[in-house]
């Protein structure tokens, strides 16, 4: 939780001028350390998390006694990390901006990667099977088809809920996310299309 809190901290968007100081001394000796252990050649997101951590934490603990008197905390819970790692990321982005930069896209890179990719499929509902969930067919321009699934509430549902049979025939977009799931009948995992909304066309 420390280290979370202390990268966390880091990518805070402020600037602030710096005195000359134990704080600059200190930014100096995690820059190092980031540098010496490459952190802009590493790819993974939780790796460099793990390894920016543990060079703050190391700096800390250096200059423990000192750095509690300076950053104005008594120990290093949630609250004191998070003040010492604003304020030590301050002084960080005028020595070593590229590693602030460089935690900073990662994590951006996250939040993008964890958002849920959707698909859009339209076309004209061939088959509706009603059994534990309802699965729709789906026939587009081109000829395919397209099997999308009805597992939980959609925008576009509500219309449908007491007759989801009456969607047959009718032209539809669909946009699905795929997820996996566990089929009884066919014992094992499979990945398949689950609707996110429906809009009749």
């Amino acid at each position: 939780m420390k280290k979370l809190i202390l990268v966390v901290s880091l990518l805070s968007p402020v600037s602030l001028v710096m005195g000359q100081g134990l704080r600059e001394q200190m930014a100096n000796e995690v820059c190092a350390c980031l540098q010496e252990k490459k952190l802009s050649e590493i790819k993974d997101k939780e790796e460099a998390t793990l390894i920016a951590g543990l060079c703050i934490i190391g700096v800390y603990e250096k200059h423990q006694e000192e750095a509690n008197k300076e950053f104005g905390i008594t120990s290093f819970d949630e609250e004191g990390g998070e003040k010492f790692g604003t304020e030590l990321g301050l002084a960080m982005a005028r020595i070593c901006p590229e590693q602030i930069v460089k935690l900073g896209m990662m994590d951006q890179e996250s939040e993008e990667n964890s958002k849920p990719q959707t698909t859009v499929f339209s076309g004209s509902v061939t088959t509706v099977d009603v059994s534990d969930f309802v699965s729709l067919q789906l026939k587009g321009a081109d000829g395919k088809t397209t099997k999308c699934y009805w597992l939980e509430y959609f925008s576009g549902s509500d219309d449908f809920v007491q007759d989801p049979k009456r969607l047959k025939g009718k032209k539809v977009r669909i946009e699905t996310s795929e997820v996996e799931v566990y089929l009884p009948s066919a014992k094992g995992y499979y990945k398949i299309n689950q609707i996110v909304s429906l809009e009749i066309q």
